[in-house]
This record gives structure tokens, sequence and C-alpha cells, in this order.
């Protein structure tokens, strides 16, 4: 329901992400006096304190998307003007995801020849 908002860039208040932050702090707040580690919640706030940190704390909660965004895309309000022609992009090798040896199948194990 985020992705195509996220995808262009617009992250209009539906819930402020100051808000949702001050939901996780409460949260991780409750983890702690239970004794309970929330690693997931503790990764999730420190992403949403950075995008904070960055200006975004007005903005939707899905603006957390902005700390994963590479520096050479530009936010779409600070695109150029129309009819700017286009920079070529430089080919940037191809990279392994790292989470495909997390979500690959998992293989057999070699079968050990007789000795």
């Amino acid at each position: 329901m985020k992705i195509p908002t996220m995808a262009e860039g617009n992250f209009d208040p539906h819930f402020a992400l100051r808000n949702s932050f001050k939901d996780a702090q409460f949260g991780l707040t409750m983890g702690t006096d239970a004794n309970v580690d929330l690693p997931v919640l503790s990764t999730v706030a420190a992403a949403m304190f950075n995008a904070m940190r960055n200006g975004h704390e007005e903005e939707d909660f899905s603006a957390i998307l902005t700390n994963y965004q590479k520096a050479s895309t530009p936010h779409p309000a600070s695109s150029p003007p129309p009819n700017t022609p286009p920079t070529p992009k430089k080919e940037e090798p191809a990279t392994e995801d790292p989470l495909d040896s997390i979500l690959a199948p998992p293989t057999e194990p070699e079968p050990t020849p007789p000795a």
C-alpha cells in the first residue's frame, strides 16, 4: 500500500515519523522492563532516528526509505528542470545480494566418495 507513494518519493504524512519513533521507544522501554530483547524494533528505531536526524520527522514514517536511497538518486523535489539533457549513467558492476545466501533454497551436500 505504501510502495507506490514511496517509489514516487511522496512522504506526505499519514502517520508522522516522529510519532512512529515515539511508539518504537515505548515498545523498546516495555521490552527492557520485561527483560525481552527486541533487535528488530531496535534496528527500525535506529533507522527512524537517522531519517529524523536528516529532516524527515514530520513526513510519513515511510520516509525511512530515504536512509537507503543511493546518494545519486535525487528526491523528486530536487530533480533538474524539464528539458535538461540526461546525465549519462555509469555502468556499475553487478553485485551479489547478501540476502541471496539466506533466501536461497538449501542445497544437498555432495556425497563423500568411498575411501
